[in-house]
């Protein structure tokens, strides 16, 4: 192959982006592939390059760059959670066992540059929150999924090859098709599901529904492990008033999940404590408050 810009430059990461998703447009800014690619930096390419290990494959990739070692480092490190937690695989998009996005089709029509999300890698990410599509799960003309270890390298015509572009048939993954893009209604819960998942994954917390206490990743694993026991706790909460709902049925479920585990402190305790957290320091504030007052009063001579 003839020698690439010796990786003196390399496209920069944006903010949600994914790791895969720059390693396809470093490939596209070089003309080659990714196997290509790594081979002329002596590494080994990787089936998944979100999941890859060693995990500074990515920092090896861009090394010497424009890119600071900091950015490739998080961009390595976005799923490091699953990397570590194997069985959180089955939050990601596979096809069999090639890992694959889903993508919306009106984001990368409105992107200057095209490039896949890190949310696009999740199964529960069904719904683009910002046009309130369904996310499109492979191309609209060849029915080839989206393949993160499979950047598309030569366009069709004139143009430059980019993210909008199905490596398989070359053609465009934005299409003129309105039935693709249709607006569909969905429930704030759905999406806030889907943000809790993604949160859980590259954080290890999240925050669902009325409880504002930081819930775990081992608790959204149980959540997902079992769904008939959630189904019924909604389901007994169906003619509860519905600003009560939400908080009853995640009280019950984090109540089961504490009585499951062997966790001394249920959600009730937490919330216990917590209150007489704030009304001692709402007790020692006016405590402050009227001994500064008394301060005042006898600096005055009164």
């Amino acid at each position: 192959m003839s020698r690439p810009l010796s990786l003196v430059h390399a496209p920069y990461p944006f903010p949600d982006e994914s790791a895969a998703s720059w390693i396809h447009r470093t490939c596209q800014l070089h003309g080659v592939t990714y196997r290509t690619l790594t081979g002329y930096l002596g590494l080994k390419p990787t089936k998944d390059p979100d999941l890859a290990t060693p995990h500074d494959h990515v920092c090896h990739i861009g090394i010497g760059t424009s890119v600071s070692l900091k950015r490739l480092k998080a961009l390595a490190d976005i799923f490091r959670l699953v990397r570590e937690m194997p069985q959180l695989k089955r939050l990601l998009n596979f096809t069999g066992n090639t890992p694959t996005y889903r993508f919306c089709p009106c984001c990368l029509a409105e992107d200057p540059v095209p490039y896949l999300r890190i949310q696009w890698r999740f199964k529960a990410w069904t719904i683009c929150p910002k046009h309130h599509c369904r996310m499109a799960e492979c191309c609209p003309t060849c029915g080839a999924a989206i393949q993160a270890a499979k950047p598309c390298i030569n366009a069709v015509g004139e143009d430059a090859p980019s993210i909008v572009s199905c490596a398989k048939c070359k053609q465009s993954l934005v299409t003129s098709n309105e039935d693709i893009a249709r607006k569909v209604w969905v429930s704030p819960a759905k999406l806030s599901t889907q943000h809790a998942i993604v949160s859980a994954v590259r954080s290890g917390v999240f925050r669902l529904g009325a409880i504002r206490t930081p819930l775990s990743l081992g608790f959204m694993q149980w959540l997902i492990e079992n769904p008939n026991l959630v189904k019924d706790c909604l389901a007994r909460s169906e003619f509860r008033p519905e600003k009560e709902r939400d908080k009853l049925v995640m009280k019950e479920l984090i109540d089961t999940y504490c009585l499951q585990h062997g966790t001394k402190r249920s959600l009730e305790d937490l919330i216990r404590h917590r209150k007489r957290w704030l009304k001692k320091k709402r007790s020692s504030r006016a405590e402050a408050s009227y001994e500064a007052f008394i301060k005042r009063q006898a600096s005055r001579g009164i």
